[in-house]
């Protein structure tokens, strides 16, 4: 091989070698690329996988955030309606209630005790959340109210409605002060009738009918304020009168005052005589039945250390020259409340033309009147509300600050969301398997309930319906006689039984002490023999007491109330013989008040009165005298420290 052989053939190798090594780093290359396109490839998968979940963080988090205030409004509404006397449903879980872009519906159950718990569940997105709430139901303030009837309302000529604030100084000086005393508050759960006439009538506030009512005029009236109708159901709970021990009656007919000691008592009636005083000394609540005071009576409620409470549940009467006077004449202090009798009746309350009364009164159920001439000063709540011509309302402001008609919270909680609810993120709508276009608003969603009425159409003619309430007209109802929400009665119909009579009692031949000696006759005919020949004399009842077989403690009180005010030595010895529980002499004492000195040393060693009974005795008739006194604190079985402290204290 010459010399340009060899130069030819070492080109053509490094030839080769060069485009061998061209060729693999070009393969070099290509790898390099496609590692570095792997490798954005994998981090942009990443950020996007992480922008995802972020993204999915913050949508779960708006959907949380919107699920919450959801169940809020939830809550809110069923809150809002308990208010409005509802049921506190809203919606349910087949067709709950929609806003914005998301569901709930509220869970309402009863758990006693006025205490009612709300559970609200929302939707939205991918979120559910679950609310608990317990609320009481609160009462209506009769303060809040004003002048108020739950029927239609008519307020004749001459009358006068205006305002004061008490805790601002007397009425007189407000208007003396050039105040234009205008935020009263006439109202009505049916129509108002301004009976202007020749008088006219001015009311200087605002007059407020019913849901769909207005406010009818006649003659010279004058408003000051808004006539526009509520727009809400007013809910007027019964009076809670308290269960005290009750005494017999009281009827005081001398014209030396009696005094009711402060403190909570029952009384079965009181009545109070022309020139008679009654003074109750507050604090106090009284519970009673009929209260009746004559032409010339006075009621004296002396609020000088608290207010006083009055509980009705029968007719109170208070006749032209009769007086019911509060010492301080601050409304707040007196309050007069018209409960259920044990019948199941109310009564009425009538005041007559020389009251000045400063209080409250709240008789939902019952018929108030004023006559001509009469002045109120406070706030009062009636079934029916008659004002005579020439009556006067001063509505007290300061009555005012009481409850707002919207219950109060107890407890509020986060509940767990129900497991399948939970266990779904996807869409509510879909995962209910609901059309949103089916949901109801809120206010709509409100649980219907099933009515029973049978009522006066607005022509007079009586009428009945059955059915779902939403779907009934109560505009076109102008008195209900009878009905029924969801089976449970709404008003009480008044039925009275001409047929059914109770025929007269006949006594037997002779006195009472022969019907006493006669064995044939057994305990409760006899009881019932004495009461009906009452009063007895002293030898008449002793025979009672000393009667082979022994008369009941109950059968003896019976007959000594009949007969009272009595000889007190007959009610001392059976004291003495441990004859008379502490009820029966408790009511004996109010029926013979006040009790002598030999009852009170007798009942202070008695087996039978309980130490309780025995203290309200006794602070009852306090100041007691130095031997009352002295038999306290010499009594075999000593009072407890806490019942003498109390004793020495009314001293």
């Amino acid at each position: 091989m010459n010399e340009g052989e060899e130069i030819d053939m070492g080109t053509q190798i490094w030839e080769r070698n060069f485009r061998n090594a061209a060729e693999s780093r070009r393969g070099g290359a290509l790898v390099v690329s496609l590692v570095a396109v792997m490798s954005v490839a994998s981090m942009s998968a990443v950020f996007l996988q992480l922008s995802h979940s972020i993204t999915k963080r913050q949508t779960h988090s708006a959907d949380l955030k919107r699920a919450m205030y959801l169940a809020e409004a939830g809550l809110a509404e069923a809150y809002v309606g308990l208010g409005m006397a509802k049921t506190g449903n809203v919606g349910s879980e087949t067709q709950p209630a929609i806003f914005g872009e998301g569901l709930f519906w509220v869970e309402a159950t009863d758990k006693g005790g006025d205490l009612i718990e709300l559970e609200a569940t929302a939707m939205a997105g991918s979120a559910r959340i679950c609310l608990g709430m317990v609320v009481e139901r609160a009462d209506v303030s009769v303060g809040s109210l004003g002048i108020f009837g739950t029927e239609d309302l008519t307020v004749q000529s001459g009358t006068l409605i205006d305002s004061y604030d008490s805790s601002q100084g007397t009425y007189a000086e407000q208007l003396a002060s050039g105040q234009n005393n205008a935020e009263a508050n006439v109202g009505s759960a049916g129509a108002v009738t301004l009976d202007g006439g020749r008088g006219g009538i001015t009311i200087r506030g605002d007059v407020v009918p019913g849901i769909g009512e207005r406010v009818g005029q006649t003659g010279t009236v004058t408003v000051s304020g808004s006539t526009a109708a509520r727009s809400s159901v007013v809910a007027l709970p019964a009076p809670d009168a308290p269960a005290p021990l009750m005494a017999a009656g009281v009827n005081h007919v001398l014209p030396v005052p009696l005094v009711v000691p402060a403190g909570t008592r029952g009384l079965e009636n009181i009545s109070v005589g022309a020139g008679a005083t009654i003074v109750v000394v507050g604090p106090a609540t009284i519970v009673t039945g009929d209260l009746t005071l004559a032409s010339g009576a006075e009621i004296e409620f002396d609020v000088t250390d608290g207010p006083v409470e009055l509980f009705v549940s029968g007719d109170l009467t208070v006749p032209d020259g009769a007086l019911l006077t509060n010492s301080s004449a601050d409304p707040t202090q007196v309050s007069v409340q018209m409960s259920k009798s044990a019948a199941g009746t109310y009564g009425a309350v009538s005041l007559g033309s020389s009251v000045v009364f400063h209080g409250s009164v709240y008789a939902p159920s019952s018929a108030v009147s004023l006559a001509a001439g009469a002045e109120f000063f406070g706030a009062v709540v009636a079934d029916t509300l008659s004002l005579e011509p020439g009556a006067q309302l001063h509505y007290d402001l300061a009555i005012a600050e009481g409850e707002s008609s919207l219950p109060r919270l107890a407890n509020w909680r986060v509940v767990d969301v129900p497991g399948p609810l939970a266990a779904s993120s996807s869409d509510p709508f879909k995962a209910l398997g609901i059309d949103p276009s089916a949901c109801r608003s809120p206010s709509a969603a409100h649980e219907d309930q099933w009515l029973d009425v049978d009522y006066l159409n607005d022509v007079g003619t009586p009428s009945s319906y059955s059915g779902w309430e939403k779907d009934f007209d109560w505009t076109d109802v102008s008195e209900v006689t009878s009905g029924s929400r969801d089976g449970e009665r709404m008003t009480e119909a008044r039925v009275e039984d001409d047929a059914k009579t109770t025929p007269p009692m006949v006594t037997p031949t002779g006195t009472p002490a022969d019907w006493v000696a006669d064995a044939g006759i057994g305990n409760a005919e006899l009881t019932d023999y004495l009461v009906e020949a009452a009063p007895l004399t002293a030898g008449e009842l002793t025979s009672a007491l000393n009667r082979p077989p022994s008369l009941s403690s109950s059968e003896l009180t019976e007959i000594f109330v009949a007969s009272s005010p009595m000889r007190q030595a007959v009610l001392a010895q059976a004291v003495r013989a441990d004859r008379l529980g502490g009820a029966d002499l408790y009511k004996l004492a109010w029926a013979n008040f006040p009790l002598a000195d030999s009852v009170l040393s007798n009942a202070i060693e008695s087996s039978a009165v309980e130490d309780a009974v025995l203290r309200q005795i006794l602070v009852d008739h306090s100041p007691l005298s130095v031997p009352v006194m002295l038999a306290v604190t010499t009594r075999s079985v000593p009072l407890s420290t806490a019942d003498l402290r109390l004793i020495n204290a009314a001293q």
